[in-house]
């Protein structure tokens, strides 16, 4: 199977995407409602990689939609506070498939890397804060957060 280009599958967001979430815990983005998930087995996803330098902000890992049994549907970065990036699940992943044992979940990893620049940050601006949602069928989860 062909992989393609993992920087096809990325956003950068503006203030046009309106996307929040809500104090009641709802995500909004472009009119669509994302509740967050019940149970810890509905959305699973971890991020292998989550680095930043003084240049670009680099993320890796996987996330699967466990009731509809396939990769979920999206990826929003929020990077202190703000959404700044939308992705979708596109690299092949047969870790993830046999730690599953479903093949379903091929396509579940995620991959990029993006300019500060591009995102409004000038170089050597600090980045204390990095979220990454997974979301999928109306749900959503936070698969990570780090601090530096």
């Amino acid at each position: 199977e062909l992989a393609l280009p993992s920087d096809l599958f990325v956003k950068i967001l503006t203030t046009n995407d309106n996307v929040d979430v809500s104090a009641s815990g709802v995500l909004n983005w472009n009119g669509k409602k994302f509740l967050p998930c019940t149970a810890n087995d509905e959305i699973k996803g971890v991020i292998d990689v989550a680095e930043t330098d003084n240049k670009q902000l680099k993320i890796q890992g996987w996330v699967i939609d466990l009731i509809k049994i396939k990769p979920a549907e999206d990826l929003i970065v929020f990077i202190n506070g703000q959404a700044k990036v939308w992705s979708t699940p596109n690299i092949l992943r047969p870790d993830i498939v046999k730690g599953f044992n479903n093949q379903e979940y091929l396509k579940s990893g995620f991959k990029f890397k993006i300019q500060l620049s591009s995102i409004g940050y000038d170089t050597g601006a600090e980045i204390k804060d990095v979220q990454v949602y997974g979301l999928s069928s109306g749900r959503y989860t936070l698969l990570t957060a780090f601090k530096n």
